[in-house]
């Protein structure tokens, strides 16, 4: 297979996706999206979370895309992870203590699923190769 007929596959396929993804209507009507979920109102600035997560992400996104300062962008997405679920997640598993199952469930999938995230970003940072051009001292 030659390398026009690759991009032109490739092409199609992400184009299928994203309109199937971003054209339609079901995805905003599921059920979870977006998250039913509100930030605890004993959280201080929630708005300023969600824009430092996103700016935070975005940039992180970008720099492992470019494969610019890749170890550094995952190293940050894996940190922002695990101060969220400490300081945002863990707060509403406790919440959730004296509630029903569901909502206890519902709070340790929180946890669970954002210090998996976490993890997977530090195991990444850990396997990438340092920066070529940092000099380490002996």
């Amino acid at each position: 297979m030659d390398d026009f007929t690759w991009a032109h596959r490739h092409s199609d396929c992400c184009d299928l996706f994203c309109r199937r993804i971003f054209s339609s209507s079901r995805v905003c009507a599921a059920p979870g999206f977006p998250l039913e979920k509100i930030t605890p109102s004993s959280v201080p600035f929630p708005s300023v979370w969600g824009y430092l997560t996103g700016a935070i992400l975005l940039a992180a996104g970008i720099g492992l895309a470019l494969n610019k300062k890749s170890r550094i962008a995952a190293a940050s997405i894996g940190a922002l992870m695990t101060v969220l679920t400490i300081f945002l997640y863990l707060l509403i598993l406790i919440l959730a203590h004296g509630g029903s199952t569901p909502e206890i469930n519902e709070a340790l999938n929180y946890v669970a699923d954002t210090l998996l995230f976490a993890g997977a970003a530090l195991v990444l940072a850990s396997a990438l190769p340092r920066d070529p051009d940092r000099v380490e001292k002996t």
